[in-house]
């Protein structure tokens, strides 16, 4: 069986009995209409019968149809491979990956998730999506993501389920975590502020008194978001011009970083750590440091072949790389996770380190520095960023 028809037939399967959880079709290929963009497909009833709610994605608008299971095959088969290059299926316990490189070949991937069998709520047609950030707020059409009737604009559709996902993790962790009257929090890298504001309202709402900082270099951003900040009476909420490396060991409760480049990751990382951070959430970016050093040094010999491929060595240098830092958080006290936290249709950097500071040790320090030389030799790895910034 080819790969394309071991993902159909997984699909077919879950749909069959019932376990289907979602799927998105995306990267359009030759054969795509230049205004589609992607296609997100979910189980529904309706009226009693279970069907499929397709949402295509143009550039301006979404379209919307029901279909049968069956229907639904036959339209996934015909799209996959010529109008979508990545299709990904979700079911219960279970995903499906089907790749289609330059070449038109397919490859397919299957993991195991945490997904559970979705309830007869999850499955009405008409169920209400509830966010964990208010659209209607006026920072958001200040800041280019709401109209002036307070929808969201088409261009900032995906931005939109990105900081609604952001912010759902963080106040997840919010509502496990004690937190002072006073929580003094930073987004290091803060760029246009969509998160720096999400996660001020959100400590607003959990009735403490907020006091975040936003770390930006770019001076002209600084003061888009400190304009915004002071006409929308964002008390408590501030933006300073600078790099994560300024922030030195300043005191604060909470830290969150996303898509800060290459090092500037560890920078915050570094930061949160001195500066006693009860929680931090990461969504790192690019890799560099680490790849350019395993391309500069003799790896394993059994990791010839998967090193001398240009884009395996960068897939690989993001796993050790995110991998060495959940380990030095774990050094420093922190429990970690990593996990995808949102879909690669959405961003293609969408590895989520979520960090929790607990009164003890999570494991033996030296463990955890035997794991951490294990994993550097077999990546051919001289060092990491972190070892420096936290005087390993």
């Amino acid at each position: 069986m080819t790969s394309a028809a071991t993902f159909l037939d997984f699909l077919a399967q879950s749909l069959g009995d019932r376990t289907f959880v979602r799927a998105t079709l995306s990267k359009p290929g030759r054969a795509a209409p230049a205004d589609l963009r992607s296609v997100y497909l979910r189980p529904v009833v309706i009226r009693g019968e279970s069907l499929v709610a397709w949402t295509r994605r143009m550039s301006t608008r979404d379209e919307v149809k029901n279909l049968t299971a069956a229907q639904t095959m036959r339209e996934v088969a015909d799209l996959a491979g010529a109008t979508f290059l990545h299709l990904d299926a979700e079911s219960a316990g279970r995903a499906a990956t089907l790749r289609f490189n330059k070449r038109g070949e397919p490859a397919v991937h299957f993991r195991q998730t945490g997904s559970a069998v979705l309830t007869a709520e999850d499955l009405r047609h008409d169920r209400v999506k509830h966010t964990t950030v208010d659209a209607a707020a006026a920072c958001w059409r200040e800041l280019g993501i709401t109209g002036l009737a307070g929808s969201i604009l088409p261009s900032a559709q995906d931005k939109w389920r990105q900081i609604n996902k952001f912010t759902e993790i963080v106040d997840g962790l919010l509502k496990k975590t004690e937190l002072p009257e006073t929580v003094r929090a930073a987004d290091m890298g803060s760029g246009k502020g969509y998160l720096t504001f999400a996660l001020h309202a959100l400590l607003v709402a959990r009735g403490v008194k907020a006091v975040v900082t936003g770390i930006e270099r770019r001076g002209e951003l600084v003061g888009l978001c400190e304009r915004t900040a002071r006409r929308c009476g964002c008390e408590g909420l501030e933006f300073r011009e600078g790099g994560i490396s300024d922030w030195g060991g300043a005191p604060l409760e909470l830290l969150i970083a996303l898509h800060a480049c290459d090092t500037a990751t560890d920078d915050a990382i570094a930061a949160g750590v001195k500066g006693g951070a009860r929680l931090m959430v990461l969504a790192p970016c690019c890799h560099q440091q680490v790849r350019q050093s395993m391309e500069v040094r003799a790896a394993h010999p059994a990791m010839g072949s998967l090193l001398r491929h240009g884009i395996l060595r960068e897939r690989y240098a993001e796993m050790v790389t995110d991998a060495l830092r959940a380990l030095y958080l774990e050094r420093e006290g922190y429990r970690t996770q990593v996990f995808e936290f949102i879909s690669a249709e959405h961003t293609a950097k969408n590895v989520m380190i979520t960090a929790v500071k607990e009164d003890e040790p999570v494991r033996p320090v030296g463990v955890i520095d035997e794991e951490i030389a294990q994993l550097k030799a077999h990546a051919g790895l001289a060092r990491h960023a972190l070892e420096e910034l936290l005087g390993c």
